[in-house]
């Protein structure tokens, strides 16, 4: 009996000193985020720390066997040891010292030795087996009940999707959840709207397009010009990025571009296979179609964004990989690997996807070249501007390597064989949206996080400027007047050179933690519909000049309409 009851007394100490560790990295968080010290956000993120200290005691549970007989003579010494130890691996995981894919085994540690550390402190004391029963029917309380994390997630500010602890213990529960959890979202919202649910996509999506009305033009190259998280507005403007906008205004420039999604995964895949359900593992179209036609297709990238794609897009594989070591800046080094590819090996046609990254990094855009940009432009001293400075000096350093790119075309002489595409997968909030804390990208689908620029300049081509909305997605069957008509046989994308009407809505969503949360789409060219899959919640947002007001009380035959559209779009993944 008495071991019995000296063990129940060790277990209801691990799981008090394992609800405390969570605590205490907890305070760290909230140390590191000052813009979400008000009431609710603490109160909610608090009970969430104790829900994940008190299901990390399960995974560390062997730590109660040995607790006993680590200790050393001096418990006061090793308490010490512990806690420093737990300093440094949460010094390393703030400071973005680890890949991705260790944040949850450091953070794993350090919690371990952090219960350690309190455990010494507890002494094993059975007077908190009450509240080591507390934590453990809150921790079956979230699990049993999705719909009490979604209420909390609704009301937690944006930047906690980006925090390191706190609200981890919700998104390993979120990703527990089976694959048909968008399945049953979706069957929430068209129960609460009268909506007949599809069992499948609409036939209408599977139409193929009409005959081209082009006839194919001579560039027989091709130069993306990629941009990883550059936001329109920034894009056009030209006290920022003045060679780019400059350059725009000698080609056809479009100015409501919507991406596909928040996100790169979300845009860059259908981007490349002009379908808004194309795969990550399939082989994505734009290529095929350069690849049959005897164009080389070659890559230009940081080694951050190739390691990042090699993982979640292995499809997207180039005949030729040149991969740029370092960290940002590397937009000028990007270049001069591509031309340098071009320079030396002499492609006889080739389709040429130049990677840039800098801007995807803007927060950690510093030193010489963040300060140069800053001095020149006078960011620092702007007023009135919305755009964080790094994220400006970061696209003028784009700017200027776009600019060392067009030249190095020219003095090659292959710019009068080539056409140059401009383009980003998505943007910034920048602090802009609903919530004014959120500083990311991804989640929602606000208009600084869709907007991007899209110009494309062939040479003979007339300059012009298209204020039509159009997608990323129309990215390949624009550039098939240049390839083969036949390249955009099986696009859901429009020629955006061609001015007609759209067969299909332009279509957008977001992701968090790998699962689809919300969806949307253009209602003509002034409203916005947004659905909130978790929440089962439809919106629809008069959108003009940046701003967004919400217009659904106005318009609810719209909203029916467009939500009748939106489930039997190919959005949504597979359906069984």
């Amino acid at each position: 009996m008495q071991s019995s009851a000296s063990a129940s007394a060790r277990v209801s100490s691990f799981v008090v000193a394992s609800v405390l560790a969570a605590l205490t990295i907890w305070a760290v968080d909230v140390a590191g985020w000052p813009s979400v010290r008000r009431p609710l956000p603490i109160a909610l993120s608090f009970a969430l720390a104790v829900a994940n200290g008190a299901a990390m005691s399960v995974v560390f549970a062997p730590a109660i066997l040995l607790a006993k007989r680590v200790r050393p003579p001096s418990w006061r010494l090793g308490t010490v040891v512990l806690v420093l130890c737990a300093g440094v691996l949460l010094a390393l995981d703030r400071a973005h010292a680890l890949p991705d894919r260790m944040f949850s085994v450091n953070e794993g540690v350090a919690h371990l030795v952090l219960a350690l550390a309190w455990m010494r402190l507890l002494r094993f004391r059975p007077a908190f087996s009450a509240a080591a029963v507390a934590a453990g029917l809150w921790v079956v309380l979230l699990l049993a009940f999705p719909s009490v994390r979604r209420s909390i997630e609704r009301h937690l500010p944006g930047v906690w999707d980006e925090a390191f602890y706190a609200r981890r213990w919700l998104r390993r529960a979120r990703q527990a959840e089976p694959e048909t959890a968008v399945r049953a979202e979706l069957a929430r919202l068209t129960s609460k709207y009268a909506i007949v649910a599809p069992d499948a996509v609409a036939d209408a999506w599977d139409a193929p397009p009409p005959a081209p009305a082009f006839a194919l033009s001579s560039p027989k190259n091709v130069v993306v010009f990629f941009v990883d998280t550059l936001r329109a507005d920034v894009a056009a403007d030209p006290s920022i990025m003045p060679e780019t906008v400059a350059w725009a205004s000698t080609g056809t420039r479009f100015t409501r571009t919507y991406a596909s999604g928040s996100s790169t995964l979300l845009t860059l895949v259908p981007m490349l296979g002009c379908r808004y359900d194309a795969s990550p593992n399939e082989p994505p179209r734009l290529l095929t179609a350069a690849r049959r036609l005897g164009m080389t297709t070659s890559l230009a990238i940081p080694r951050e964004a190739y390691d990042y794609h090699r993982a979640t897009y292995p499809k997207f594989r180039f005949d030729r990989e040149l991969v740029v070591e370092g960290h940002v800046p590397v937009a000028s080094d990007v270049v001069d690997r591509a031309l340098g590819f071009l320079r030396n090996e002499r492609p006889e046609r080739f389709l040429l996807w130049i990677y840039q990254h800098d801007v995807h990094g803007w927060g950690d855009f510093a030193g010489p070249v963040v300060e140069r940009h800053a001095n020149e432009a006078q960011f620092q001293n702007s007023t009135g501007v919305h755009v964080h400075w790094h994220y400006r000096a970061a696209a003028r350093e784009v700017d200027q390597a776009f600019a060392r790119l067009r030249r190095g075309l020219e003095e090659s002489g292959l710019a009068k064989d080539t056409v140059v595409i401009f383009v980003s997968d998505h943007g910034e909030a920048l602090g802009q949206g609903s919530e004014p804390e959120f500083w990311m990208h991804s989640t929602y689908l606000w208009e600084p996080l869709i907007r991007v620029p899209f110009v494309i300049a062939a040479p003979g081509e007339a300059p012009r400027t298209i204020d039509d909305p159009v997608s990323t997605i129309d990215l390949l069957p624009t550039l098939a007047r240049f390839l083969s008509p036949d390249a955009a046989r099986e696009c859901h994308g429009e020629d955006g050179l061609e001015a007609t009407e759209r067969r299909f809505p332009i279509l957008f969503s977001a992701m968090e933690d790998g699962r689809l949360t919300r969806v949307g789409m253009l209602s003509g060219a002034e409203r916005k519909l947004v659905v909130d899959l978790q929440l089962a919640d439809a919106r629809l947002f008069r959108i003009g000049n940046g701003a967004e007001e919400d217009v659904t009380s106005e318009y609810g035959d719209e909203l029916s309409l467009r939500l009748e559209q939106i489930v039997r779009a190919p959005i949504f993944g597979p359906r069984d």
